[in-house]
């Protein structure tokens, strides 16, 4: 297994979640190979995921899973509206709110 991941940074569209609240999701590049003995390597990307999100933090401040932030958007004014993360169902997504944010991603990790 290769050591680094391969991350994307992508637009947003009208088939993701979140679309209306973020232009951008980041995501580990995963190739017809990454599939062979995916367990060890979801363990891997588990990992990985962790670290950008703890860089995330420690960027733009705090913030929460995905499926939180769109049910508390609008009662909750104190939430981070520049990031947030996707991990249900296996995933691992970097939900990041414009440019701004996407470039300082891009800077780091691509």
């Amino acid at each position: 297994m290769s050591t680094n991941i391969v991350w994307q940074v992508r637009r947003t569209d009208r088939r993701m979640n979140g679309v209306e609240y973020f232009d951008y999701i980041a995501s580990p590049k995963m190739t017809k190979y990454d599939l062979q003995g995916l367990s060890h390597k979801q363990r891997y990307y588990q990992t990985m995921l962790v670290e950008v999100r703890d860089w995330c933090w420690q960027t733009w401040g705090s913030s929460c899973e995905l499926s939180f932030y769109m049910s508390l958007r609008g009662f909750d004014s104190t939430l981070n509206d520049r990031w947030c993360w996707h991990t249900e169902y296996d995933s691992h997504k970097i939900y990041l709110k414009s440019d701004k944010e996407a470039n300082w991603f891009k800077l780091k990790w691509l």
